[in-house]
């Protein structure tokens, strides 16, 4: 499902998931079932701090079954999954 709003670019969406309003997802790969809440952010800013990419080519990627909270940004080229955020 995506709600109103939402913008979404060169990104893969798995079935189940859930993209919020006024979220914007650019080069990502978003899991099964995962839930992206309103106003998220996943592969639009870079992260001023990475010294190395966990994900290539500017791709993000939110596993099944994860849950992004309101508001929440995900780096280019990190990857969240139930055992946290990965960008190293």
């Amino acid at each position: 499902t995506v709600k109103e709003g939402a913008v979404i670019k060169d990104s893969i969406i798995f079935p189940g998931a859930t993209i919020g309003e006024n979220t914007l997802i650019n080069k990502a790969i978003i899991g099964e079932n995962a839930v992206v809440e309103d106003g998220c952010s996943v592969g639009i800013k870079e992260n001023a701090e990475k010294k190395s990419s966990y994900c290539t080519d500017g791709i993000s990627v939110v596993s099944g079954g994860i849950t992004l909270s309101e508001g929440t940004t995900v780096y280019k080229e990190e990857m969240v999954t139930r055992g946290g955020r990965r960008s190293e």
